[in-house]
């Protein structure tokens, strides 16, 4: 540490552009006339000493400090006193059921996201929580629940519990289910939004039937939680399954990804290019799990020798600090946790680039094997990874974009192997949009720490197959059409086991094995499949 030559005060440096500029005030608001209160408002008093555009935050807490929610104002400042207003729902401070004095935690912001000023405010008095207006919605007890054949195997594909909602206020709402088994051991989640009119509305929660087949123990009961349009909880409850469901009955297909071939393997740097991730398989988040929180895809391919792996997260369109993402392997697919043999890799965006962490399962934990990825180790010739921001085919709008570049022999695989993998750690979700504090994850959505190994899904590593090229000659006239006759030749290349025979399917004429070259004729656009 170094002192200074000089002692300072303070008050002789040039004071933050914006600070906050008590006394502050309060009141409760009863806009609708029915005795109770509507909101809180707090009236903060600042002055700007540079005129710009400021943010504030005010996170609103119980006398006892636990959290409630928060607000904020973004607004043009010109120099001298001003104040802002932050609105409190009444309906969350009933939610609460806190009487007594309130604390508002305040803090502004400058246009770059620096923290200026920050200041805390404890309101008046408020003797009785109940005199806030009640919440605009609530579960409305008893709820049912059935189990759903869709594709009429005689395996359940889903777990549907409908949730019975009495609505006061029609709006926007979101129903979050948490399945548990028979010994406490959280299943699956499941997230619906809808719009609800006024009265007695049902909203139904779909649970996945994999998630079933790998817990435990047989499902048991679903926590419940009732929020508004922007996650606020505003009731809770449970409901126990109304009948005795077995794990058995559930379809127990495992989620599984194919790992294309990479004829041209991709630059891993954190963009990316056209055709860069062709042959790749895609993964929808949203699809897989629609509780997943943000919208990305997944691509994965091999070449025999390395594992490709590019997330797309076209929802997070933030360059943040501390976003991530992360894939992790089960290597032997047995669903065992060996020492020495698990492998999960994170990728963390940082002010200088990417920091990357390689992490084995040993001893009972996940220990650090190299920070950053470090290919001169034996069996990491080639690890790579890289967070990056722009646009892909997805979204032309600038997103997080992550990929990774994995040994098999770091994996002990090998083309042609199946082998356990999810995206996620246990350090970070399959991508985590650190300004929004969201996560998705793969092969389901998990609120907390990685699942065990048996929840992983399966990757396969496809073989190579023979790459076909097609060669047209004739007459070329304008805008890529020909004049004349066209012959075709297909040549086929490659591929792990060499090329056995070509089929080609020209007009829908049926598919025919290929020994020469053929013959296109007739005005006309004509389809050839091969």
């Amino acid at each position: 540490y170094f002192y200074t030559d000089y002692y300072y005060y303070t008050d002789d440096f040039d004071p933050p552009g914006l600070v906050f500029d008590p006394p502050h005030d309060d009141y409760a608001y009863d806009g609708d006339a029915d005795y109770y209160y509507d909101l809180l408002l707090v009236e903060a008093w600042l002055y700007c000493y540079e005129a710009g555009e400021y943010t504030i935050y005010a996170d609103l807490y119980d006398p006892y400090w636990n959290y409630i929610t928060t607000v904020s104002v973004t607004d043009d400042f010109a120099v001298g006193s001003s104040s802002v207003d932050f609105s409190f729902e009444g309906w969350m401070i009933y939610y609460q059921g806190a009487s007594g004095y309130y604390i508002v935690d305040m803090w502004a912001e400058d246009s770059s996201g620096d923290i200026v000023d920050y200041d805390t405010y404890e309101t008046d008095y408020y003797y009785y929580w109940y005199d806030f207006e009640g919440p605009p919605a609530e579960l409305s007890p008893p709820h049912d629940d059935y189990a759903l054949d869709e594709d009429l195997d005689g395996f359940y594909d889903y777990l549907v519990v409908n949730v019975s909602v009495e609505v006061y206020t029609p709006g926007e709402y979101i129903v979050v289910g948490v399945l548990y088994d028979d010994y406490d051991y959280e299943v699956d989640a499941a997230y619906t939004m809808a719009a609800l009119d006024d009265g007695l509305q049902t909203v139904q929660l779909y649970f996945y039937a994999w998630s079933i087949s790998v817990a435990y123990y047989d499902p048991w009961y679903v926590e419940l939680y009732l929020m508004d349009y922007y996650e606020n909880t505003m009731d809770e409850g449970i409901h126990y399954l109304g009948t005795a469901y077995s794990q058995g009955d559930f379809d127990s297909s495992i989620p599984t990804i194919e790992a294309g071939w990479a004829y041209v393997p991709p630059t891993i740097s954190g963009n990316v290019t056209e055709g860069e991730w062709f042959g790749a398989d895609e993964v929808d988040f949203l699809v897989a799990d629609p509780v997943n929180r943000v919208e990305a895809y997944m691509y994965v391919l091999n070449n025999g020798t390395h594992l490709f792996v590019f997330i797309d997260a076209v929802g997070d369109t933030t360059e943040s600090v501390d976003d991530s993402a992360a894939i992790a392997f089960d290597t032997n697919n047995d669903a065992i946790a060996t020492y020495g043999a698990e492998d999960q890799f994170v990728l963390e965006a940082t002010d200088a680039g990417t920091d990357t962490s390689h992490w084995v399962y040993d001893s009972g934990y996940w220990e650090l094997d190299c920070y950053p990825f470090d290919p001169e180790m034996t069996d990491h010739e080639g690890i790579a990874g890289a967070a990056g921001f722009g646009v892909s085919a997805q979204s032309t709008t600038p997103h997080r974009i992550y990929e990774f570049c994995i040994p098999l022999a770091l994996l002990d695989a090998a083309i042609g192997d199946t082998i356990g993998f999810a995206g996620l750690s246990d350090n970070s979700p399959a991508v985590y949009d650190a300004d929004e504090d969201l996560w998705s994850t793969w092969p389901a959505y998990y609120w907390t720490a990685a699942p065990p190994l048996d929840h992983y899904g399966d990757l396969v590593l496809s073989l190579e197959p023979p790459m076909t090229t097609v060669d047209l000659t004739g007459d070329e006239g304008l805008e890529g059409w020909f004049t004349s006759d066209v012959e075709v030749e297909l040549t086929a290349t490659g591929g792990t086991g060499g090329v056995n025979a070509t089929y080609y399917d020209l007009d829908g004429d049926g598919w025919t094995v290929n020994t020469e070259p053929f013959t296109v004729s007739g005005e006309g656009t004509h389809t050839l499949l091969y």
